[in-house]
């Protein structure tokens, strides 16, 4: 990529570089989206798997995404087995979260980088008025 950068111009080498990775990344939180298993609950390595995307994203774009991590408190382990007579109680070694939170935190990051990326940006610097004809 470097070795075109005399023939792209220095702003749109600077874009391509940036938008690669950020592309990359975005493409991988769309296929996690669309390769959640079905059903209520999800394993927590999904969720470590949205968690490194949402890191790379940062990383890329520079944008705090913080407020989209899944809270710790959101994993829970299931219970797999129970007996009421000796009042105990046996749970799993994984933890799950709820499908559709961790849906809700795909979905808001998407809407985020798809509302970002479409917007338009202000012209830096100086603008000259429109000529006269």
């Amino acid at each position: 990529m470097a070795r075109y950068a005399g023939l792209l111009g220095r702003e749109v080498h600077a874009k391509i570089v940036f938008m690669i990775p950020l592309t990359l990344t975005y493409a991988r939180l769309e296929a996690l989206r669309s390769n959640l298993p079905e059903g209520l609950k999800v394993e927590e390595k999904y969720v470590t798997e949205f968690h490194e995307i949402l890191s790379l994203l940062e990383k890329a774009s520079g944008a705090d995404l913080t407020m989209f991590r899944v809270p710790g408190e959101e994993l829970k382990r299931r219970i797999t087995s129970a007996n009421p007579g000796a009042g105990t109680v046996g749970y799993s070694d994984s933890k799950f979260c709820e499908r559709s939170f961790l849906m809700m935190k795909v979905q808001g990051v998407l809407g985020f980088f798809t509302l970002e990326l479409s917007s338009p940006k202000p012209a830096m610097g100086f603008v000259p008025p429109p000529k006269e004809r």
